[in-house]
């Protein structure tokens, strides 16, 4: 059950199998470090005990969210250019388990549905539903100078860190 949990991943191509899939990295238990590699398709971090380090990766073309953070699942995502992705750059559910800080470290985001953070379930601008509020205001240096670059669809609040809307 532990196989690979704490693994080294580094300078491959990672690749969805087929069209009716949209993941081509599933991490469910552990750390791995997944670096300088190419993403074709989503990387979905599910679960409690997954904590997976993405660095200098390359993650695009995926039928959803370039990263998806979910079911209490924690980590990090620095130095990656996350480009073409159908919905958002990085989607979190409204139970993951990161902090502004895991996210605002140089990643770049190119040309996806939304070029910026998702957070799913957000009650009310500035508010997050990532369990404690203490960090509330944290979330809110991820909203744009410009109100215009602030959109709430469904009860999701979609974040941009001063990149463009490319919908």
């Amino acid at each position: 059950a532990s196989a690979g949990a704490s693994s080294d991943v580094c300078g491959f191509s990672l690749v969805q199998r087929n069209q009716s899939q949209m993941v081509a990295v599933y991490c469910t238990f552990g750390t791995p470090t997944i670096a300088y590699c190419d993403v074709v398709g989503s990387v979905h971090v599910a679960g409690r005990a997954a904590r997976p380090h993405l660095s200098d990766c390359h993650i695009s073309n995926s039928r959803s969210a370039g990263v998806e953070f979910c079911d209490h699942a924690g980590g990090c995502v620095e130095r990656c250019v996350i480009r073409g992705n159908r919905l958002a750059a990085v989607r979190l559910g409204k139970t993951a388990d990161l902090t502004p800080e895991s996210l605002r470290k140089d990643n770049e985001f190119i040309g996806n549905g939304f070029d910026g953070v998702q957070v799913r379930g957000v009650r009310e601008a500035g508010v997050d539903d990532l369990g404690d509020d203490d960090d509330d205001d944290d979330w809110a240096a991820f909203l744009p100078e410009e109100p215009d670059s602030e959109v709430e669809v469904d009860g999701d609040m979609w974040l941009s860190e001063g990149a463009t809307d490319s919908r």
